[in-house]
């Protein structure tokens, strides 16, 4: 189980992540790679982890992305704030390998 208790971790989580995105993909890792990269880390969201993420994370949850995602399943509360989590990672990790490529350049 990951263990979420302090920013450091969750910057550990994100870097772990984005480490996987980068290995995905001969190139520049896409969106897909950085999906895949959270898809794989979903079943550690049990419901205290999808909060502290959404606690620890600087980024908003993509609304209609969770809204989509939501409905499409008719989702109870824990899943959509599972898919709330999914969002934030994702743009974290996507934020993480940007920053990166701006500091190589």
């Amino acid at each position: 189980m990951t263990d979420l208790e302090t920013r450091e971790q969750y910057e550990a989580l994100i870097d772990d992540l984005a480490a996987d995105a980068r290995e995905r993909s001969p190139g520049e890792p896409t969106t897909d790679d950085c999906w895949d990269s959270v898809a794989a880390f979903v079943p550690e969201l049990s419901g205290p982890v999808c909060a502290r993420v959404l606690e620890l994370s600087d980024s908003d949850p993509d609304a209609e992305l969770v809204e989509h995602v939501t409905d499409a399943r008719d989702s109870d509360a824990a899943e959509h704030q599972r898919a709330e989590a999914v969002t934030v990672l994702l743009q974290d990790v996507e934020l993480r390998l940007s920053d990166a490529d701006t500091e190589e350049n």
